[in-house]
Order: C-alpha cells, then structure tokens, then sequence
C-alpha cells in the first residue's frame, strides 16, 4: 500500500496556516481600528469637538406620555461655540425653582427650534430678554424669562405642554412665539383636531437603526461620516420655475380667492387652539403675547435669502397663510382680556444676515427679536402693574 501520511500532514499544516492567517488578519485589523479610534478620540479632543454634535441619536430627547418627546434634563452639549445645555426640569435655561420666588416675575417662551435657538444659550431669545428686562428695571424686581421651546413642537404639543408641565411654575406672561410647524401640518391639522387624537411624528427620534447606533458610537467612524458628508456636498442653484400659462384678469381673481379660502379653511385648527391655550391662561390668571416668528418670507427678496429658502416657489401661499393667522391671533387677542397679538416684522427692516435658513434666526435675529419683545412688554407695564 501508499503511504498517504504525508498527504494528510501537508493538509492538516494548510488549514493551520489559513487558520492562522485569518486569526493574524483579524487582531491586526483590531489593533488598527482601536489605535484609529484613539486617534480619533484624541482628534476629537485637540479640536474642541463634542461628538454629540455629529451623532444620529445624541439623546436630546426623552421620551413622553403626554407629549410624545421633551428634552431629557441636563443633556448637555459643548462643541466649538455651540454650547447647549438644559435644567432639571428639561428647560434650555438656568436651573430655576420650580416655586416661583418673591419679587420675581416669571416669563415662559414657548415654540418650536425657532425658539429653542441656533445658538449658544446665552445667546438664544429667551435669555438676551432676560438679560435686557433686567437691565431695564435694575433691582426693582427679578426677571425670568424660560425657554420652553422644543424643536418640532406644534400648537398641540404647546397646549399638552401647558397643562403637563408649565402651569406648575406659576408664569406671570407666557410669549407664544410659533406658527411654522404648525404650518408643516396644515394638511390634517384639522383633522386631528376633530378626531382628538394627538398627532405625533416623535418615532423617529427613538427608532434607532443598528448601524447608526454603531456608527454614534465610534469616534472614527464618526470621522467617516463626517468626510463622506463633506464630499457629497454640491453647490445648489435655485431655479425659480416659471408659469407659461396666461390668465384673464378675472381667472387670476377667482383663482387668488379660492386659494385664499382654502388656507383659511385648513388652519382652522390654529385659531381653536390659540383660543383654547388663551383661555388655559386666563384660568391660571397668566397673561399672553402671541405673535408669528419674524422670517425671510417677504413680498420682495435679494438673490441671497432667494438662496436660503429652499421652498422659495411656495412663497406666495407661505405669505398667504402668515396673513391669515396673523389675522386669527388679532381675532383671539380682541376677545380675551389678557391676551395680546404683537407684530414684530412690522417694526423692522429683515436682514438675510440675522438668519441660518428661511426662519431660524441666529445671534443677531435673535437680539433683534428679544429688543422687540422688550419694548412691548415695558411699553404695555406687563411688569410692576
């Protein structure tokens, strides 16, 4: 017979050595991915980073049974000159008794990512008013003015908001500085109204997927993410869509009041929530200023802030809808004792540079906008009747 012994060495020698290869290759890549990653970490560290700011679920938000999502209370940001940072109470203010103190008059903001900001905190509405008041009327009384806005918050979520969570700190004024979310929604707003049902688009905040997860969770990929981003983006150009068509006079007439008609009938839900929110307020003996976020919708338009408003062939409607709820909050503050209705775009002159997008307003909006509020409040004695 053969021997076949040297056969079944050579093959039992092979599969060690591919064995052993792949076990190599992988605790080299291992050692290459972890010495990436400190790398990364260190990276991080050296250019004043704070990973949060590039993570797909930094955890900005808790979950809510009332209100679908809030802010998770001391979260924390620090990145670069962008510096958030929220209380106990998932306010993105300075920590404050949930009692109200003696001698102090106590204003709460209320919207969406217009009034949470786009800024550092000190620099966000609520705390240049703050500032500002208390400048104003020196040791007199104390001045807190808390941010209660909370990115994606519509007229629903404020009316939840109020009866969960804001009542419980005895406002003295409430500002309701909010429209355009609930503009996104004017398709069913109605509609939730009248079913009862609460609206709440808060899922995707808590539906992780797995490679994202992983992916927040390493600094170099991370890194990846962040270069991929950067060399996908491309210059975008506005091309504004031109309307061949020719109307008579009177079909443009017809057409102008039935669009008209139609925006007015679909925010509808604006103003029965407006009066049910003014009429929270009156119970609780709280005062309100309502009034729509200044913007760069405006009847005329440079070709920068054309650029900056990526809607821009829906301008007229947006004009047209600003219009009327701007109409509907005279409405609820002619019949409501304690209710006011303010204007802000009216008293200034928009600039593109207050702006990071067609509405949310930066350092300079921001103290443009909280100068405003100042004047109404002082001028209309809200503070030391």
């Amino acid at each position: 017979m053969k021997d076949h012994s040297y056969i079944f060495n050579f093959n039992i020698v092979n599969n060690f050595l591919i064995k052993n290869k792949i076990f190599a290759f992988g605790v080299s890549l291992i050692i290459i991915f972890t010495c990436l990653e400190v790398l990364s970490i260190v990276l991080f560290s050296i250019l004043d980073k704070d990973i949060k700011a590039f993570q797909y679920y930094p955890g900005r938000y808790q979950k809510s049974k009332e209100l679908g999502y809030e802010l998770a209370p001391y979260w924390e940001l620090n990145h670069d000159t962008l510096y958030e940072k929220f209380n106990s109470h998932g306010f993105r203010s300075p920590e404050v008794e949930k009692v109200k103190p003696e001698n102090h008059y106590r204003i709460i903001i209320t919207g969406s990512s217009i009034v949470y900001g786009r800024t550092s905190n000190k620099h966000t509405i609520s705390s240049m008013l703050e500032k500002k008041l208390n400048e104003f009327y020196g040791e007199k009384i104390t001045v807190e003015v808390i941010n209660a806005g909370v990115p994606g918050y519509n007229s629903f979520h404020i009316l939840r908001q109020f009866d969960d969570k804001l009542k419980y700190f005895s406002p003295d004024l409430i500002i309701n500085y909010q429209f355009f979310t609930d503009l996104s929604i004017i398709e069913y707003g109605n509609n939730i109204a009248a079913s009862g049902k609460y609206h709440n688009q808060s899922d995707s905040r808590f539906r992780k997927n797995l490679i994202k997860n992983i992916i927040d969770q390493s600094y170099f990929l991370t890194i990846l993410k962040i270069a991929s981003r950067k060399s996908s983006l491309h210059q975008k150009t506005n091309h504004l869509k031109s309307d061949a068509r020719r109307f008579s006079d009177n079909e443009i007439e017809i057409n102008k009041i039935n669009k008209q008609f139609e925006i007015e009938e679909k925010l509808t839900f604006i103003r029965n929530n407006l009066y049910k929110l003014v009429n929270k307020c009156e119970k609780n003996n709280i005062d309100i200023i309502l009034c729509t976020p200044i913007s760069l919708y405006k009847l005329s338009n440079t070709p920068i802030e054309i650029a900056m408003i990526d809607n821009y062939e829906s301008k007229d409607e947006i004009l047209k809808a600003i219009g009327i709820a701007n109409e509907m909050i005279k409405e609820v503050s002619t019949n409501a004792h304690n209710a006011y209705y303010y204007d802000i775009s009216k008293n200034i002159k928009i600039e593109s540079s207050w702006f990071d997008d067609k509405y949310h307003t930066l350092e300079k909006g921001n103290n443009i906008v909280s100068e405003e509020l100042k004047k109404f409040i002082v001028s209309n004695k809200f503070i030391l009747k």
